[in-house]
């Protein structure tokens, strides 16, 4: 941080100088030929000649350190993100997927294999869900233990729609699992859509559209293959 300020300083003063150099330029040069003294009027005539390779010089290295100095921020920031993503895949591995787990133990105990449905299509003014949500087997404790993990899952999620830390490196580590979880617990998430879980569920629709197209990419890959196999099978004719 401390270069950063450094370096912007710095560019500050060179464009300070370049800025005071070139509006009193004109009055450098008529004091330069108006000089009583040879001698030293030829050496201001030489710092004269000098000053405009000068300058040019001095922005260069000014520029070149803001350069450096945006270049330098922007690693930080990409190192502060990756950090931030594993930090919070060890708290969602530790915290958020046991009470995950103790959520599904339930639902099997109930004998509870869904708790509605949810279509999502897209529109022009967005994404939009429509809910059918049944609950009429839920017990009532259960929905305590939905509510509070859904808000810590919202909290999870902020972090990398917000763009503060690099969802990639999560959905590597969590993807799958978030995915998976949350497909369970949709009808209530889409239940108060615009009111509350609208990370959650951007987040979902984020890493379930990577996963269907890393899917169809691996089916592709295998059916192609299969069609080059098939090319090399050759029939033999029985001779004669």
């Amino acid at each position: 941080m401390k270069k950063k300020v450094i370096y912007i300083c710095i560019g500050i003063l060179f464009f300070l100088v370049i800025t005071y150099s070139i509006i009193n330029y004109g009055e450098i040069v008529m004091v330069v030929k108006n000089f009583p003294n040879t001698t030293f009027r030829n050496i201001l005539e030489m710092i004269d000649f000098l000053i405009t390779p000068l300058l040019f010089i001095v922005t260069i290295m000014g520029l070149k350190e803001i350069t450096v100095a945006k270049e330098i921020s922007e690693v930080n920031a990409k190192r502060e993100a990756f950090k931030l993503s594993a930090e919070q895949c060890i708290y969602y591995f530790e915290n958020i997927i046991p009470k995950l787990d103790d959520i599904d133990k339930c639902f099997k105990e109930n004998k509870i294999t869904s708790i509605g449905e949810v279509k999502i299509k897209s529109t022009s003014e967005g994404i939009k869900a429509s809910v059918k949500l049944d609950v009429s087997r839920c017990p009532e404790e259960i929905f305590r233990d939905i509510t509070y993990v859904l808000n810590v899952i919202e909290g999870f999620s902020l972090y990398f729609i917000s763009g503060v830390a690099d969802e990639r490196v999560a959905f590597s580590s969590v993807g799958r699992t978030y995915v998976n979880s949350m497909e369970m617990l949709l009808p209530i998430i889409c239940s108060v859509q615009g009111s509350g879980y609208e990370n959650v569920f951007k987040l979902y629709l984020l890493w379930k559209d990577r996963i269907d197209k890393q899917e169809a990419l691996n089916q592709k890959i295998k059916l192609d293959k299969k069609m080059q196999e098939e090319c090399f099978v050759t029939t033999k004719t029985i001779g004669f």
